[in-house]
């Protein structure tokens, strides 16, 4: 093993002669001036071995007496010169190993997880804001810096980090919980006002100052109950206004519904297939359209593309589903008009109905100026208190 490893530090030459005759055994002393060692004899065979430097007159003679013979050489020194002697292929290796390091520094896909309500374009081109984006270079992120500013400028998100693993990189995010109020805001000062028209027909006052009568018409924005109120014993105190007013209210939903709608006059379905490759596409069935928006509905999948197992390649195939319409214009007849308006009116009917009551309504329709036009005048009994934080002013 040792004598193994020195020649092949050193470097060494094997050769193998067939002996058919006497003549080729009597080669070895016209070879012998040229030096070789380990010579051996059987079943017919020559082996012998010389160092590299002397293989290469052994094998001109060898040639030159017409003697068949195989030849080994093993070395280091053997193997880089022969390298060297093919510039080609040392070229190759080299360049190889200059694209490896200029490519492997890229991020070729970014995958986003644990967004629901935010969409993947809308994260992808914010981190582009930053300088990250499918084709930039890993040497210039920097992560901590990415986290805090992006962080920073989407309140959307509580937490958001990125895990580089090779030329791929995971954006993790996890979208902030809003609250609708605080503790604070509840026991903060708050006045109450009329939120329309009305003549009051009763008061419940549970916290605060009375600042209208049972009977009074008050307008939309008048202050009904104020937060401050007096004490005997500590004269003026500063509370939360509480309370419930009722009145007697006349409002007027109004609605115009166009004569005219678009109605599709056909449809038909396309298909689009493309590669993607960092901010390119490239169509690979010839399919290319300009449309306008609103004439098409699209369904875009799109779908990594692996080598070998679970090596990812840079690009995606895309497949893109749309249908195009041909949209045209038709006279709508008055009784679909109505029907719209009937759905609308009982939807805000069951919205006023949690806080009112109606006790009567009168519809009125007519035409105008290429529109169906109705007006619902009610009369109701609400309650028109609404909050309005407590503001004091500087002058």
């Amino acid at each position: 093993m040792i004598g193994k490893i020195v020649d092949f530090i050193i470097g060494r030459a094997s050769f193998v002669i067939t002996a058919k005759d006497s003549h080729d055994v009597a080669v070895l002393n016209l070879l012998r001036d040229i030096g070789f060692y380990g010579c051996r004899v059987s079943q017919g065979k020559i082996t012998f071995s010389c160092d590299c430097e002397k293989a290469r007159g052994i094998s001109k003679q060898l040639d030159a007496l017409g003697v068949p013979y195989e030849l080994d050489v093993v070395g280091i020194a053997y193997y880089v010169k022969k390298l060297f002697s093919r510039f080609g292929i040392l070229a190759g290796v080299f360049g190889a190993l200059l694209l490896n390091g200029f490519f492997s520094d890229i991020i070729w896909h970014i995958d986003v997880r644990g967004n629901k309500n935010i969409s993947d374009e809308d994260i992808l081109r914010r981190l582009n804001d930053f300088g990250v984006y499918e084709g930039c270079r890993k040497s210039d992120m920097d992560i901590k810096s990415l986290t805090r500013d992006y962080m920073l400028s989407d309140d959307r998100v509580s937490f958001m980090h990125m895990n580089v693993n090779g030329i791929n990189a995971v954006v993790e995010v996890a979208e902030s919980v809003k609250k609708s109020g605080t503790e604070n805001d509840k026991k903060a000062p708050c006045n109450i006002v009329a939120k329309c028209d009305g003549v009051v027909t009763r008061m419940d006052v549970y916290s605060g100052g009375r600042e209208v009568e049972n009977g009074q018409s008050v307008v939309k924005g008048q202050l009904l109950i104020s937060s401050f109120f007096e004490t005997r014993t500590v004269g003026h105190l500063l509370r939360r206004a509480k309370g419930t007013v009722f009145a007697n209210t006349e409002p007027v939903f109004e609605m115009r519904i166009p004569k005219n709608k678009y109605v599709i006059r056909s449809s038909s379905q396309k298909n689009k297939r493309s590669v993607s490759f960092l901010n390119y596409s490239l169509p690979i069935d010839g399919g290319t359209f300009m449309l306008r928006d609103e004439k098409v509905k699209l369904k875009t999948n799109r779908k990594p593309v692996f080598l070998i197992g679970n090596l990812l390649l840079p690009v995606t195939l895309e497949e893109e589903k749309y249908t195009l319409c041909t949209y045209g214009k038709k006279e709508r007849e008055f009784s679909e008009a109505q029907r719209i308006f009937e759905i609308e009116y009982e939807n805000r009917k069951k919205d006023f109905l949690n806080n009112g009551q109606i006790v009567s309504d009168e519809i009125e329709t007519y035409e105008e100026n290429g529109f169906y036009v109705f007006v619902c005048r009610l009369s109701c009994v609400e309650n028109i208190g609404i909050d309005k934080p407590f503001e004091i002013r500087e002058n």
